[in-house]
């Protein structure tokens, strides 16, 4: 995540900030075509805040043993170089 250009008009000193948020899944292939999503974990990695480099102490992450459906979809086209998906929730 960067700042939108209008977010750091109004503040120029957060131009520069930085977040990283990820969510972490496992699948699991139902079928030849088709695949289960589920979320395993997340993490909220701020790097700058307002122009200050943060310490790698206040990066969060989270992973569990516990997982919750996200999503599925369908492989509907599938090549070395392209792959076309119908997802679903």
């Amino acid at each position: 995540f960067k700042p939108s250009p209008l977010a750091a008009g109004f503040l120029s000193v957060a131009q520069q900030d930085k977040l990283v948020q990820r969510v972490y899944t496992e699948y699991e292939a139902t079928s030849p075509t088709e695949v289960e999503l589920k979320i395993q974990g997340l993490s909220f990695q701020p790097q700058r805040v307002l122009g200050l480099d943060l310490p790698d102490v206040l990066r969060f992450e989270a992973r569990g043993p516990l997982t919750l459906p996200f999503g599925r979809f369908e492989i509907l086209y599938l090549d070395e170089d392209l792959r076309i998906v119908r997802t679903g929730q």
